[in-house]
Formats: C-alpha cells, sequence, structure tokens
C-alpha cells in the first residue's frame, strides 16, 4: 500500500512566504523610485508650475507699460510665492533684487533708464546674513518692456524636497512590517481559496483508488481546479462503468467456462463407457470367458459398434471445442451447403437402405457462416441417420424460408424434448452410434448464428422434425 507523505511546506506556508516576497518587491521598488526619482518630478513640477506663473506675471507687467508697476508686480509675485528673484537690464545691470529671507529696501534711480522716465526698485539685505540655500531652483526670463530687454531670474527654494526624502527613508520599515502583517492575511485567503479544494480532491481521490461508491467530488468552481475535478469525477465514473463492464464480462465467462467444463466432464465421463464396455467385450474374449468365447463374432461386432461410438464422440467433441471457425458471413448456395455436410452419410444411407428425398431449389442463397452452417447440416444429417431405423426415410425439405429434416422414428416425449439439447442427454438408449451431443452442439451453432429453430414431432406422428427459419438473400 502506499504510503501518504507529509509535504514540506504546505500551501500557506508558501503562500505567506511568496506574499511577502511579492510585497516586499512592491515596496522596495516603489519606496526606491519614490526616493531617487521624486526630485526630478518634483523640480519638473515647480518649473511647470513657475512657467505658468511667470508667463502671467510679464503679461500683467506688460499691459501696466510702467516701470514703478513692474517693481509693485515683482515684488508681490516674490512675497506671494516665497521665491527670490533679480531683474537684469539688457546691460546686466541690476533693477530689482529680492530674497524672501530679507527686509525690504527700496530705492529710487531715474537715471538707469536715459531719457525713459523710470524708477529702479532694488532691494538690499538687512540684518543678519544668511548662508546661500543650497538646494534652490534658478529660472530665467526674457521679456521686453518699453522697448527696453529685461531678464528676470527666479530663485525657488527646494528645501522640502530633502525633509520629504528624509521622512521616506524613516517611513519604509514601518511599511515593510504592514507588508509582511498584509502578506500573511493574503496568504490565508489564498490558501483557504485554493488549499482547501485542492485538500478535498487529495481526500476523495484516496477513496477513488479504494473503489469506495459515490465517491465524488463536490466542487463546482469555474476555475481550473474547479475543471481539474470535474475531469476527475468523469475519469471516475467512466473507470467505474468500465470496472462494472469487466466485472459483468467476468462473470459472463467464467459462467460459461464453468459450464463447459460440466459438459466436457459430462462428455469424459460419457466417453468411457464404450471405451469400457470396448476393453471387457476383448478381455473376455481374449482369455476365453464365457459367453464372450462361444460366438467371438457377434461380441467382436458389438466391441466394434463400442469403439465407433466413442470415436464419434470424440470428433463431436472435438468440433464443438474448435474455436477456429470463420466468423466471417457470406451468400452461400443453399443446395451445395447441404451436399458439403451431408455428403459423408450417403454411405451409412445405402447401408441402411433408408430412402432420402432432398427438395432444395438450387439456385437459392443465404447469407450465413459458411464453414459454421455446414457443421449444422453434418449434425443434423448424423442425428436423422442414426435415430431412422433400416427401411426408414429422411427428408430434407425447404418451403418457403424454413428448412425441414423430417426423419421416421419413434417420436420423443415431452419430457425428453424439454432437455434434448443439454450437453448431458445421453440420446436413444437403443442406438449404440449415437451419443446425444449433436443436439447441443447444433444449439450452439444456431444461437451463434441467429437462426430460430423448433424440434418436434411430425404431423403425422411417425417421427421427427428439426425446422430452422432461414434469411435469405434477394435475388
Amino acid at each position: 500500500m502506499k504510503t501518504t507523505q507529509k509535504p514540506k511546506m504546505n500551501i500557506f506556508w508558501k503562500s505567506c512566504l511568496a506574499a511577502i516576497i511579492l510585497l516586499l518587491t512592491i515596496t522596495v521598488i516603489s519606496y526606491g523610485l519614490l526616493y531617487f526619482l521624486l526630485p526630478h518630478y518634483y523640480e519638473k513640477y515647480k518649473t511647470g508650475q513657475f512657467d505658468t506663473l511667470t508667463e502671467s506675471l510679464i503679461s500683467d507687467i506688460k499691459e501696466s507699460g510702467s516701470d514703478k508697476m513692474e517693481g509693485e508686480l515683482l515684488l508681490d509675485f516674490a512675497k506671494a510665492n516665497n521665491v527670490s528673484i533679480m531683474l537684469y537690464d539688457s546691460y546686466e545691470n541690476v533693477l530689482l533684487s529680492y530674497s524672501y529671507e530679507s527686509a525690504l529696501t527700496v530705492e529710487e534711480d531715474t537715471s538707469f533708464m536715459g531719457d525713459v522716465d523710470s524708477t529702479e526698485l532694488s532691494i538690499e539685505q538687512v540684518g543678519e546674513e544668511t548662508s546661500e540655500i543650497s538646494n534652490v531652483l534658478d529660472l530665467s526670463y526674457d521679456y521686453t518692456l518699453q522697448g527696453e530687454t529685461r531678464n528676470l531670474k527666479v530663485s525657488v527654494p527646494m528645501q522640502p524636497l530633502s525633509e520629504a526624502k528624509i521622512v521616506i527613508v524613516h517611513i519604509f520599515p514601518i511599511a515593510a512590517v504592514i507588508c509582511i502583517l498584509f502578506s500573511f492575511v493574503l496568504a490565508f485567503i489564498f490558501s483557504w481559496q485554493f488549499a482547501r479544494p485542492i485538500q478535498k480532491i487529495r481526500d476523495k481521490t484516496r477513496g477513488m483508488a479504494q473503489l469506495e461508491p459515490d465517491c465524488f467530488i463536490d466542487i463546482h468552481s469555474r476555475d481550473e481546479v474547479g475543471l481539474l475535478a470535474e475531469d476527475i469525477n468523469f475519469l471516475y465514473n467512466e473507470l467505474n462503468s468500465t470496472i462494472s463492464t469487466l466485472k459483468h464480462e467476468l462473470d459472463h465467462i467464467l459462467a460459461a467456462e464453468n459450464r463447459q467444463l460440466d459438459e466436457f466432464r459430462t462428455l469424459s465421463h460419457e466417453l468411457k463407457t464404450p471405451l469400457a464396455a470396448a476393453n471387457a467385450l476383448l478381455d473376455g474374449i481374449l482369455y476365453e470367458v464365457s459367453p464372450y468365447c462361444d460366438d467371438q463374432q457377434k461380441y467382436l461386432t458389438e466391441c466394434k459398434e463400442q469403439l465407433e461410438k466413442s470415436i464419434q464422440l470424440t470428433k463431436e467433441l472435438l468440433d464443438f471445442s474448435r474455436n477456429s471457425m470463420s466468423k466471417k458471413t457470406e451468400d452461400c448456395n443453399l443446395y451445395e451447403l447441404f451436399k458439403e455436410g451431408a455428403l459423408g452419410y450417403f454411405p451409412l444411407i445405402r447401408a441402411k437402405h433408408i430412402a432420402l428425398s432432398v427438395t432444395i431449389p438450387k439456385e437459392m442463397t443465404i447469407n450465413t457462416r459458411r464453414e459454421m452452417f455446414v457443421r449444422v447440416i453434418s449434425n443434423l444429417m448424423s442425428n436423422a441417420v442414426n435415430y431412422t431405423p433400416e427401411s426408414g426415410s429422411i427428408d430434407i425439405i425447404c418451403s418457403g424460408n424454413e428448412l425441414i429434416f423430417r426423419n421416421t422414428c419413434t417420436p420423443l416425449s415431452e419430457a425428453e424434448l424439454s432437455h434434448i439439447f443439454s450437453a448431458d442427454y445421453t440420446g436413444n438408449p437403443k442406438s449404440s452410434a449415437s451419443s446425444g451431443f449433436g443436439l447441443y452442439i447444433i444449439n450452439q451453432f444456431l444461437n451463434i448464428l441467429r437462426i430460430r429453430y423448433r424440434f418436434e414431432s411430425t404431423p403425422e406422428g411417425d417421427g421427427m422434425q428439426f425446422v430452422m427459419s432461414l434469411r435469405k438473400v434477394d435475388s
């Protein structure tokens, strides 16, 4: 018996391990991408944001057309967005400077625009000087006001981004722990949804291996596991059906073999009887035992009859046990089949002065297994010749679809007819040449050929007739 091995790692722990690896991998990749790509995308985001804001600012400056309004708009923009700005003219002179960490002073200067009446706004840093911001985004924009070219430089502080990266690093362990806990939950759900039906399939297949009745897997899902369970159920159903059919065929074969064994035992016992009788007659003659030595010719003749009976019985037994007959059916001429099967009995018919009448149309054709049908005719002729007394008659008549073998003899009683086709039927005790086994062979062969028949007394009551229903071939 096959032993059941315990799995080294069940599906639950495999699911946990897979979920942990998967979620940790996703977390590491996500945080790695966030850590390394955040500055780039943040810078890109800020650039786009201030491009839009600066474009709107320059549009307002151009609409105002005034140097004074230009300074006010620039200062308002810097204060509102917490950025530092530097405004240069075409000669790279500083027209305005503002730092979001400084106090503001404004000086008026009307000389830098030449003939143009304009005001220069400048911002000077007071108080404690601060170090230069290490992480800033420098943007530069050019525009024209009153025919003069301006260059605006905007410095956007990026200091909060470094703090965000520190927060990301600190949050990662917490996220990893959450992923591990969440993986156990996912593993439990996965194992419950997947491992439970697999375990059910495993338990049921053990029962199927023991051929337990009504051992079917009750899984109705439409996924791969459900389809597998459906296939296993179908396979088990087909296996049960095949086993049932084979068991039925085996019982049938065993019954047939037992029946045949009983029949051969009966025939073997019957075969010993004429041989023992012939042996006893020969012993009486050889050892000059009375009355065998008084009339040797009579007892030698009787011994010969016993030996002929045993020979006939042996031939019939061999014909029955032989299974080399062809199973192929063919169209055969009925008259030719009769001649082939009855030819060997014509000398016996003449010796017993039996009147033989054959009425079979020479053009009639039937579809049958030739060799087996010839054996049926041979056994019917043997039965008719053996049971017909001297100077009797045998009539072979083909009428319609029926073939009739009729012979004169003492009609059989109803009790004899009830078991005349049995293998152990001994035949007519007055006829030493008949064993009664020929009718059993006829019965077996006609059942194989599926030919209906009947054995009955003649209408006149002076003999017996064997009637077969034939399937003619249409001309």
